[in-house]
This record gives C-alpha cells, sequence and structure tokens, in this order.
C-alpha cells in the first residue's frame, strides 16, 4: 500500500501523535502546566512533568484560626487570576536522572506542612505516564485507521469492471 492510499484519519492521527511524543520528551527537561485558585484553601493544576501528565488539587486548612489575616489577600496557596496561570521552567538539575516509563500514581497524601504550622495541607493527585497514554491512544487510532482503509478499498474494488 502506497501513502497515498492511506486513510484520512491516518493523517489525522498523526498529529497528536507527534504531540504526544514532543511533550513527553520535553517533560523530562521542562516542568509545565496551569494551576488555578480563585480561593484562598483550594488550589487546582495540570500539567506534565518528568514523563507523566498530572492533575493536582490542593486544599488548606486553617488550623490555627486568625492566621489567614496575616496573609492578606493571598493566602497560603495564592489566588491565581480569572483565567489562571500557566507557567513553564527548567528543572533546576537540567532533568538529571529520571525514569522514561514511570509508574501510574492516583490517590491522596496525608495533610503537610509548609513550613507554618497554622495551616494543614492535602493533595489529591492523579499522575499518568505518556507510555500509558501512548498504548490507550494507538490501538484505537491504528484500528479505525485500518478499518476506514478496508472500506475504502472494498469501495475501490467496487468501481472496477469486472476481472480487472
Amino acid at each position: 500500500m502506497s501513502f497515498r492510499r492511506l486513510p484520512p484519519l491516518f493523517y489525522l492521527g498523526l498529529f497528536p501523535l507527534v504531540c504526544l511524543l514532543w511533550l513527553w520528551a520535553d517533560s523530562m527537561v521542562n516542568m509545565m502546566g496551569w494551576s488555578y485558585g480563585r480561593r484562598w484553601d483550594e488550589k487546582l493544576g495540570v500539567g506534565v512533568n518528568r514523563g507523566e501528565v498530572y492533575y493536582g488539587r490542593v486544599m488548606a486548612t486553617e488550623l490555627k484560626p486568625g492566621r489567614l489575616a496575616d496573609y492578606g489577600p493571598d493566602g497560603p496557596l495564592r489566588m491565581t487570576g480569572p483565567y489562571g496561570q500557566c507557567y513553564r521552567m527548567p528543572f533546576p538539575d537540567g532533568g538529571g536522572k529520571m525514569p522514561w516509563f514511570p509508574q501510574p500514581k492516583i490517590g491522596t497524601t496525608d495533610p503537610w506542612c509548609s513550613g507554618d504550622p497554622a495551616f494543614s495541607f492535602v493533595t489529591h493527585y492523579v499522575d499518568l505516564p505518556f507510555w500509558l497514554l501512548l498504548l490507550g491512544y494507538l490501538p484505537p487510532w491504528l484500528g479505525v485507521a485500518w478499518w476506514q482503509a478496508k472500506r475504502r478499498r472494498k469501495k475501490h474494488e467496487q468501481t472496477l469492471p469486472p476481472g480487472a
């Protein structure tokens, strides 16, 4: 089969594949993401970091009432603008030694302190490695492209004169 006869869905699926591979390689050197927080006690974040895509939700609890007034409008989880805050920065160690195939992680961390005993923080997170995303993307994309190619080939064969 020549490249001209490949189905359109095959070519459309190349763009997300190239984007996933580029993000995977770039996440080994840079961390990037988007965080959003409209309240002082909750912040959401989505991004790529060290070979995985992550989602995190951090919630703060005031342990010593009245300490929030010391922080002013920022609060311990610093509020962002109305559309959140994007960031991209290199790792301080240039990436160092990181696994290209990390394990998926889903869970909740116990309350932790950030140096201020007046607040306690709990994080809910989901970390999906890029290799798992590719394993979930490739079979459906290639399967549907193969099915579309098979249909196109049958349709083309029906238009040919008999015995050709």
